[in-house]
C-alpha cells in the first residue's frame, strides 16, 4: 500500500470543497509553528511566481483546484490524482515547485512527442533547470526537471538512471495524460506496464494527471499503480463544456466527398481570423486526397519530405496559412491549441476513437464536434449551417 503522509486529510475533505482557494489547515505539517501563516505566505510564494511565468505583475492562479494542487504537491508526501481540463495550467504543477526551491528532481511522464517537447520548452523558457530526454540520454547533475516519453522508461539507459545515485534525488513523478493508459493504443500498453513497474518501486511521490476520469473510473485509474482511492489525495477541476455541441450528419457518398467540402468551407467561412478547424479522417490516403483538394494543411504519421513535415504543415495551420488541418488521430495525441472551434469527423464509426473525440479534443476546442457519415443519405444539416451555404 502506498505510504500516507500523516497530514494528509481524507481525500474526501479537498472533494468536498471544490472552490475553495486553499486547503485545509490539516495539510500543514504539525511542525509548523504558524499553520495559517504558513500556507498563506507559500500561496503568495505561488502567486508571485506566476507572475513571473506570465510576465504580469499579479499573478493569479487559473483555478481555486490549480492552487489547491500545487500547495499540495509543495506539502504532502501522498501520492496524487490532477482532474483538470486541458488549459487548465497543470504545467504549473511542475514548473511552481522548483522556482520557488523545493528540492529534488522531478519526472514528468508524457506519451505523447509533440507534446512532450512544448511542456519541456515552456518549462526550460520559465527558467526551471530542464532535460528532454527524448533529445539526449546524458541527463546533466544539476537538472531540476526531466522529461522523458513512456517508451524511453523501459530502455537500458533510462534503467541505468534509475539504478544511479540519482536516483536519490528524483522526489517527484508527474504522469501527464493518464487516460492514454487506460484507453490507448494497444500497442502502448506494455510501454506504460514498465512505466508503472519501474516508478511503483521508486520512493517518489507519484503524481496522476488527466482531462477526463469519472469518479466511477478512478479505482480503474489507479489500479495499476496498486494505489487504492483512500490514499490518494484526488483533486478534481470541472471538465463539462457545455458551450461544445456534438452533431451528426448522414450525407450522400460521392467519389470526391463533394458534401463534406462542402459542410467544411460552410464551417471554414464562420471562423474568425484566429479560430482554426479539424478534420479528422481514418486513413493516410483520405488525408491527403482531402488536402491536396482543398489546399489545408496535413497532419499524419508519415511526414518525413523537406517542406511537408509535420512542424511545417502545423506551422501554417498556426500563423493562418490555412486555417483547416486535415488529419489522423495522430493529431490527437497531445497537440494542445486552444483556438479550435470545430471538429470535423469523417466516417467516425470506423476510425477516430470516442475517446479522442470526446476525452481530448473537446477539451481542446471550443465549439462543435461533427459526426458526418457518407454511408446513408440524409436530408438534415448542421445545425446553425442553413442549407443555402453548403453550395
Amino acid at each position: 500500500m502506498p505510504w500516507r503522509s500523516p497530514y494528509a486529510p481524507h481525500p474526501a475533505t479537498l472533494e468536498d470543497s471544490f472552490g475553495n482557494a486553499s486547503l485545509p489547515d490539516a495539510l500543514v505539517p504539525e511542525w509548523s509553528p504558524a499553520p495559517h501563516a504558513r500556507k498563506v505566505s507559500l500561496k503568495h510564494r505561488i502567486q508571485e511566481t506566476m507572475g513571473c511565468i506570465s510576465g504580469t505583475p499579479h499573478g493569479k492562479e487559473k483555478s481555486a483546484e490549480q492552487m489547491d494542487a500545487i500547495v499540495a504537491i509543495c506539502r504532502q508526501q501522498c501520492n496524487m490524482l490532477v482532474v483538470m481540463q486541458t488549459g487548465g495550467g497543470k504545467s504549473m504543477l511542475w514548473e511552481i515547485p522548483a522556482l520557488i526551491g523545493f528540492e529534488g528532481i522531478s519526472i514528468m511522464v508524457c506519451p505523447f512527442k509533440i507534446l512532450l517537447d512544448e511542456q519541456y520548452e515552456r518549462c526550460d523558457a520559465a527558467g526551471v533547470r530542464s532535460h528532454n530526454y527524448s533529445i539526449s540520454k546524458v541527463v546533466p547533475e544539476n537538472m531540476q526537471n526531466i522529461f522523458v516519453q513512456v517508451e524511453h522508461i523501459g530502455s537500458d539507459a533510462f534503467i541505468q538512471l534509475l539504478a544511479s545515485p540519482m536516483v536519490q534525488c528524483i522526489k517527484r513523478i508527474f504522469v501527464d495524460e493518464l487516460h492514454d493508459m487506460v484507453h490507448g493504443h494497444l500497442k502502448q500498453q506494455p510501454r506504460w506496464d514498465v512505466c508503472v513497474r519501474q516508478f511503483s518501486a521508486l520512493s517518489a511521490k507519484i503524481i496522476l494527471m488527466t482531462v477526463t476520469c469519472p469518479p466511477l473510473a478512478v479505482p480503474h485509474f489507479l489500479k495499476p499503480f496498486n494505489m487504492h482511492p483512500k490514499d490518494v489525495l484526488t483533486i478534481r477541476g470541472p471538465t463539462d463544456r457545455p458551450e461544445i455541441g456534438l452533431h451528426a450528419i448522414r450525407v450522400l457518398p460521392t467519389l470526391q466527398n463533394i458534401p463534406l467540402h462542402h459542410i467544411v468551407r460552410a464551417l471554414h467561412n464562420r471562423l474568425e481570423q484566429h479560430e482554426r478547424m479539424l478534420v479528422f479522417f481514418n486513413t493516410k490516403w483520405e488525408v491527403e486526397t482531402f488536402s491536396k483538394a482543398s489546399g489545408s494543411a496535413v497532419f499524419h504519421s508519415n511526414l518525413w519530405e523537406a517542406g511537408n513535415t509535420k512542424a511545417h504543415n502545423l506551422d501554417r495551420w498556426d500563423s493562418g496559412d490555412t486555417k483547416v488541418m486535415a488529419c489522423t488521430t495522430v493529431f490527437a495525441q497531445g497537440i494542445n491549441r486552444p483556438h479550435i472551434r470545430f471538429v470535423v469527423v469523417f466516417e467516425p464509426d470506423l476510425g477516430l476513437p470516442g475517446h479522442h473525440a470526446d476525452g481530448q479534443l473537446c477539451w481542446k476546442g471550443w465549439g462543435g464536434i461533427s459526426h458526418i457519415s457518407g454511408r446513408h443519405i440524409d436530408n438534415n444539416a448542421l445545425h446553425g449551417v442553413h442549407l443555402h451555404e453548403v453550395p
